[in-house]
C-alpha cells in the first residue's frame, strides 16, 4: 500500500509548476486588491498629505467638522481659522479635509448653503 504521508495522489503533477498553478489564485487575488483598494487608498492619502502640507494663510478650508473658514495664521501642528466677524477657531492641520482655492476648483467660494435667516417660509 505505500505511506499517504509524502506520496502525492495518482494523476496529480509534481515539482514546481503544480505549485504555481495552486498559487496562482491568491496571486490573481492578491493583484486585484492591490489595484482596486491599496494603490488608490495610497495615492488619495498622497494627495491629502501634500495638500495639508502645503496650506498658506489666506487659504478657505473645510475641516472634519464641516466648519468652513479662512486660514490666518499657521503652527507646526494647527492652523488658526477665522470662521466668522471676530470669531476665530484652532484646529489641527489634519483635521483640513478640503481646500477651497482658484487653483483646486476655480472659485473662492464654498458651496452655496443657506443659513438660517435666508429660509423662505
Amino acid at each position: 500500500m505505500g505511506s499517504l504521508l509524502g506520496a502525492a495522489p495518482k494523476g496529480a503533477p509534481a515539482g514546481p509548476a503544480s505549485t504555481l498553478i495552486n498559487a496562482f489564485p491568491l496571486i490573481f487575488l492578491f493583484a486585484i486588491f492591490y489595484f482596486l483598494i491599496f494603490r488608490p487608498q495610497r495615492r488619495q492619502e498622497n494627495e491629502r498629505r501634500r495638500m495639508v502640507e502645503n496650506l498658506k494663510v489666506g487659504d478657505r478650508v473645510l475641516t472634519q467638522g464641516g466648519i468652513y473658514g479662512t486660514i490666518t495664521s499657521i503652527k507646526e501642528q494647527s492652523i488658526l481659522l477665522r470662521i466668522a466677524d471676530n470669531v476665530k477657531v484652532e484646529v489641527a492641520r489634519s483635521a483640513v479635509t478640503q481646500l477651497f482655492n482658484e487653483s483646486s476648483n476655480g472659485s473662492t467660494k464654498p458651496p452655496a448653503t443657506a443659513s438660517i435667516g435666508d429660509r423662505n417660509s
